[in-house]
């Protein structure tokens, strides 16, 4: 906490409110000493580097042309009209999370967040640096991984976050659950849906927006779920009426774009048809896939998870012997993969809540088939082995 005394309050937004933003959007500055998004590289201008001397920052209408691409595509995409203030621009969905995350809690002072499981560490891990209340909600195998709405205290303003299609599980969300999650929230209450590996078009959510419902702010990454994950870009998308305050906090924890980035972003998008085939092929391809590894699991006690969009799912292992510890069948799973060469993610590292009858072990779509086939066959051993 600064002293008062000492340091004045860092008001640098209502300075430029007040005094200087006319100025700008009028084209009336005389003098700019102070301004950092421009600016006069002798490298730049000797070397041939002029394009990419300046930040690229979608703060403040930086990235007007360049954005109206990005939200045009995206709305046909969710069969809706995105201004350019209905979203904003990040370099990454776990940077998306972090400026939501610090949004909510430091400048709507939500204290309070309920996470489903499984979930995205990064998000988890990131609300736990902003010091919220942080719950994890349990879900289960055996109830097709709903929340069981009954253990949440809906009592204090709260945010829900959930994920689609869901973090480790590759299923759609239940829409109907969804519709209860809505209905149990309070008019005060933001729910943050991360669908950071969509495929389908249209999405499996596009009815659920800002538009239909002002308390849902969504994370949308064009390429993530298409396995391109050099471009980084990503995509915030909450209504005109969190613009400001949100990519406030962005610009406070991120900064600019990358430039090369951006003009990937820009140019593929501006070719909606064509993006929207990789998107269909990228979801083909994990469909066949996920079709070639549940065969071969059948007979077995491994279980693949239901993909049926994005990449990352999860294979399950039903343990054969419940009369040893929890733990100690958790650990022999472990070295038993290691002993076959094949390091794995396993479910706690997921947020999957324990599940005493079976391990859960990550699946990433994008890996090698042979790797995949290779992996359900060193976890058929160990199901058919004595633990």
């Amino acid at each position: 906490m600064s002293n008062r005394a000492v340091f004045f309050p860092d008001d640098i937004d209502r300075i430029n409110a007040k005094y200087f933003n006319k100025l700008r959007q009028d084209g009336g500055v005389s003098a700019d000493p102070s301004y950092w998004y421009e600016n006069r590289s002798e490298v730049a201008f000797e070397f041939g580097l002029e394009s990419i001397r300046a930040y690229t920052s979608d703060y403040d209408g930086g990235l007007r042309d360049e954005k109206a691409v990005i939200a045009g595509t995206l709305g046909l995409w969710d069969g809706q009209t995105y201004s350019n203030d209905d979203l904003s621009l990040c370099s990454s969905a776990t940077s998306a999370s972090l400026s939501i995350l610090a949004y909510l809690r430091h400048m709507r002072g939500f204290e309070y967040i309920v996470f489903e499981t499984p979930c995205y560490f990064a998000s988890y891990k990131q609300a736990q640096y902003l010091s919220f209340n942080v719950c994890l909600a349990p879900t289960y195998f055996n109830e097709k991984f709903n929340i069981n709405l009954d253990l949440i205290d809906f009592s204090h303003p709260k945010v829900i976050w959930i994920t689609q299609p869901r973090f480790g599980i590759g299923s759609n969300y239940d829409v109907s659950h969804l519709d209860a999650i809505l209905h149990c929230m309070s008019k005060h209450d933001v729910l943050v849906i991360d669908e950071a590996t969509e495929q389908l078009t249209p999405p499996h959510l596009a009815d659920y927006s800002h538009a239909r419902d002002p308390r849902i702010i969504k994370i949308r990454s064009p390429f993530k779920g298409m396995g391109i994950n050099g471009p980084r870009v990503s995509t915030i998308i909450h209504g005109e009426h969190r613009c400001r305050q949100l990519q406030l906090a962005r610009e406070q924890v991120q900064g600019s774009i990358d430039r090369f980035s951006l003009d990937f972003a820009v140019k593929l998008l501006s070719e909606p048809e064509r993006f929207f085939m990789m998107l269909q092929t990228a979801n083909r391809q994990i469909l066949n896939l996920h079709r070639n590894l549940s065969v071969r699991c059948i007979g077995t006690r491994v279980t693949m998870s239901p993909m049926q969009n994005g990449f990352i799912g999860s294979a399950s292992v039903a343990y054969d012997s419940l009369d040893k510890p929890y733990v100690q069948r958790r650990e022999r799973l472990l070295q038993h993969c290691s002993e076959h060469g094949m390091p794995v993610i396993v479910g706690a590292n997921m947020y999957f809540a324990i599940d005493p009858s079976r391990e859960f072990v990550r699946f990433s779509y994008f890996s090698k088939e042979t790797d995949l086939q290779e992996a359900v066959r060193i976890l058929s051993l160990f199901s058919l082995s004595t633990i």
